[in-house]
């Protein structure tokens, strides 16, 4: 498509003359103005836009009909240059000499234009193609009219010209523009690692502008910010196919991980990148771009970080009591054996043997509370909580109004990005905690509300938290964890949509973020065949992310080489711990051992059924008890419909799934 039809007016050369010396940029010089932009001879103006940074005006024209009136406001200085930006085919600008002369103008690209000379008005009148005049614009004494930009095309002043014949022929300018159209393409775009940060290190550079015609382009690179745009590798094509600037600036919604996410507003030319997940095959581009107008992509570059094979440590329940008929007792009782008290840390902490380093906790919770500058203080003038077990650190609110405020997810992000920019006890790389990080901190062994170490969390709301975990329920949906074990309808979480509000708590790990912190299924499962290795001929499973060992069938099924064979018991609690029993080196999981099983992105069942084949959606006992409430003679269990944990009493029937008393090691 040709940038512009010429057509040709002719009239007297002594009247080009008279009208370019009469009407041209020099009455504009005596007065510089500030310019207001006037919709259809509106008698109150809209300002235009002004960025400093750049010293240019701007203001972007669309969906607008009518004209568009930009005048000088008298006794308003204006000095700065403007980016007029036509991109509607309905609306005329009607510009003043004084706003022209100082103006860049680009037109609606998907038209074909026509202009010519009105020597009446001494202005250049443009038409598209309907014939409707989308543009006039004054002419200088030398007979140039303002740079003009049709699209992407490059940026061109136009030139009326008097002919020996008296007759006036109009062209465009040969000259290079003074501000390049197509804005320069990002290149050598490179990655890598901070262990330290826990960030991804991502640089890039900004080459000039090629030559035009031989003659280099006025570049100066502080002119543009920059966009980087990443995504999952099956959505590249996501990032990558822009059709206007407004379309890259508003790709940025964090809930649209599976999509793609853009980061704008980049003034330098690298970012840490720390909103991302292990083992998840990345795609990221970079865009430059200016007031209007952007480049294209960036070559693409892909990364993944593998996350490192070794164990995450899970806290025991804090549960320190067993259960008999329907009352607790105490543990290592003969006939109900193996109950989640009777072994782990808070096992060991009851017979004094094991080692703590923290200055809080109770049971086999081991924590640290630090101050803001994340230095060890007394437990109430502290900000940050350090899970010596875990390696997690957790965020504690600076102000009751805080710990008591409910969020959507959007408003929890964004307390998100004010924290990391606060730099709270020494660390920029806060962020929402995982279904399961959340089970770390609760204390089930806690006998009323709050189900957790108040000393180390004075904080904590009676109700449901946020998590980063995804809920297959649907699209917009989380798990909420909930932080109350008494009253009616006692759970452990549920499905929440991102706009039902919840409490909020932030945490950081020193170790690289694990896999289950994804915010999205993009690859349909959170717990992935390769986090389990095969044992024993296929019959058991190593869980490397956790160094569980999980026996693959039910009890009552057995493994034929290929699948679960016979039918799974159902049974009550009381007989499942003593068939257990019965079992060399395997008993029954707790609570939260039993909900790493859970696989947030499936329902019925909500289990990886490629490793654990012929599940059911129903009820799986742990061997944690619940004692808030003895006249119930309940224990905690996993419901594999929805993945959620509730109640059952222990009279009732539940299947089972054995656990190694012995953790596993990768090979």
């Amino acid at each position: 498509m040709s940038f512009y039809s010429i057509k040709l007016q002719t009239l007297g050369y002594c009247l080009l003359g008279i009208i370019l010396l009469a009407t041209g940029f020099a009455h504009a010089e005596t007065q510089p103005y500030r310019p207001h932009v006037y919709i259809n001879e509106n008698p109150r103006p809209t300002r235009l836009n002004y960025d400093a940074d750049k010293d240019v005006a701007f203001i972007n024209i669309s969906g607008l009909t009518g004209v568009l009136a930009i005048r000088p406001v008298p006794n308003e200085i204006y000095q700065h240059n403007i980016d007029i930006n036509l991109t509607t085919a309905r609306a005329v600008a009607d510009v003043s000499y004084a706003i022209a002369r100082k103006a860049h103008f680009r037109l609606y690209p998907e038209e074909e234009y026509t202009y010519h000379f009105n020597p009446d008005t001494a202005r250049i009148e443009i038409t598209n193609s309907q014939n409707i005049r989308v543009l006039t614009l004054p002419v200088n004494r030398e007979g140039l009219s303002p740079w003009v930009s049709l699209g992407n095309y490059q940026a061109r002043q136009i030139r009326v010209n008097v002919n020996d014949d008296g007759t006036f022929s109009i062209r465009e300018s040969s000259k290079p523009t003074r501000l390049p159209v197509i804005v320069p393409r990002p290149s050598a775009l490179s990655y890598a690692y901070d262990e330290a940060l826990g960030a991804m290190h991502i640089a890039w550079t900004l080459p000039p502008p090629e030559a035009i015609d031989d003659e280099e382009i006025p570049f100066n690179p502080n002119d543009y910010q920059f966009a980087l745009c990443y995504a999952h590798s099956a959505h590249a094509d996501t990032i990558t196919a822009f059709a206007r600037l407004e379309e890259l600036l508003t790709f940025n919604e964090r809930d649209a991980q599976e999509e793609g996410h853009c980061i704008t507003d980049l003034t330098a030319t690298e970012y840490e990148l720390i909103d991302f997940f292990t083992d998840i095959p990345y795609t990221i581009v970079v865009y430059a771009y200016d007031l209007s107008k952007f480049s294209e992509p960036s070559s693409p570059v892909n990364f993944l970080l593998e996350n490192p094979l070794q164990p995450i440590p899970l806290n025991d329940t804090g549960i320190t009591y067993c259960a008999h008929a329907s009352a607790t007792t105490r543990c290592r009782y003969p006939f109900l054996p193996d109950q989640d008290g009777d072994s782990g840390r808070d096992w060991q902490h009851q017979q004094a043997t094991l080692s703590k380093q923290g200055n809080a906790g109770s049971a086999g919770f081991d924590f640290e509370t630090l101050n803001a500058n994340g230095q060890r203080v007394a437990p109430g003038n502290h900000r940050c909580v350090y899970d010596h077990h875990t390696q997690l650190t957790w965020q504690i609110a600076p102000t009751s109004a805080r710990a008591t405020q409910l969020y959507t997810r959007d408003q929890a992000l964004a307390y998100m990005e004010e924290i990391n920019q606060s730099g709270i006890c020494g660390y920029r790389d806060w962020r929402l905690p995982t279904r399961l990080e959340l089970h770390t901190i609760r204390n089930l062994g806690r006998l009323q509300d709050p189900p957790i170490d108040t000393d180390a969390f004075p904080d904590t709301q009676r109700g449901n938290y946020w998590s980063a975990s995804p809920h297959a329920s649907g699209e917009d949906t989380y798990w909420h964890i909930r932080f109350a074990i008494t009253g009616i309808g006692v759970h452990l979480g549920e499905q929440a949509h991102k706009d039902t509000p919840a409490y909020l708590r932030l945490v950081r790990s020193n170790y690289v973020i694990h896999p289950r912190a994804r915010s999205y299924c993009s690859l349909g499962t959170s717990t992935p065949e390769g986090e389990f290795i095969e044992m024993d001929n296929g019959s058991t499973l190593c869980h490397t992310a956790t160094g569980l060992k999980w026996q693959r069938c039910s009890l009552g099924q057995t493994w034929n080489g290929v699948r679960c064979t016979g039918t799974a018991r159902m049974e009550s609690w009381q007989t499942a711990l003593m068939l257990a029993r019965d079992q060399a080196d395997w008993r029954i999981p707790n609570i939260n051992e039993l909900s790493t099983l859970v696989d947030q992105c499936r329902t019925l069942p909500a289990i990886n059924p490629s490793l654990f084949p012929n599940v059911t959606g129903s009820l799986y006992w742990s061997s944690s008890p619940y004692g808030a409430d003895s006249s119930r003679d309940a224990a905690w269990v996993i419901g594999f419909n929805t993945g959620n944990g509730i109640l059952s009493g222990r009279a009732s029937p539940a299947f089972t799934r054995l656990v190694s008393n012995t953790p596993c090691q990768a090979p």
